[in-house]
């Protein structure tokens, strides 16, 4: 009886052995292409994606039409969103990128020449990080203290502008 539960045994272990691995992405069917399959799902590692649209600051979409929101970002408030979404579309549109799935419809964005293109962005002050530490925290808190971008004027790391102080006018009499 133990003889055949050890042969059971061994048999099921080669047989999940011999499963392909499920998180392995298929073939590209172009060359330099990665096929971003869907929200979450792994690419092909090191192999360049294109970004062709910008949504905003922290969501893109790729040539192959995936769309995606780059992790550790929080989203642009009404004051720099404008902001936020320029400069993406000057790092990102047009651009190669490696893509690395972080959790589910969440990526991180590598640029050509191996920036984070998350930790760019909290450095410069466009966008704040969201569930973030280490750099990225050290990142955000150099970008408020120097007053770059957001944390700078009109928005001062507010989410709405602050309205000019009102003067009255003279009545002239």
């Amino acid at each position: 009886m133990a003889r055949r539960c050890i042969v059971v045994l061994l048999t099921l272990l080669l047989a999940a052995c011999a499963t392909p691995d499920s998180e392995s992405p298929p073939a590209s069917s172009s060359p330099g292409k990665t096929p971003l399959r869907g929200a979450g799902e792994r690419s092909q590692a090191g192999v360049p994606v294109t970004v062709l649209a910008v949504v905003d600051g922290r969501t893109v979409q790729f040539a192959n039409g995936a769309r995606l929101r780059i992790s550790l970002l929080a989203p642009p408030e009404a004051c720099w969103a404008a902001d936020a979404r320029a400069f993406a579309e000057a790092a990102l549109l047009n651009q190669p990128v490696r893509v690395s799935s972080v959790t589910p419809g969440e990526v991180n964005l590598e640029l050509a020449d191996g920036t984070d293109y998350a930790l760019l962005a909290v450095q410069r002050g466009v966008l704040r990080a969201q569930g973030a530490s280490g750099r990225f925290v050290d990142a955000e808190v150099s970008a408020a203290l120097e007053k770059r971008g957001l944390w700078g004027s009109p928005c001062n790391g507010v989410g709405t502008a602050r309205p000019a102080p009102v003067t009255s006018a003279g009545s002239g009499s």
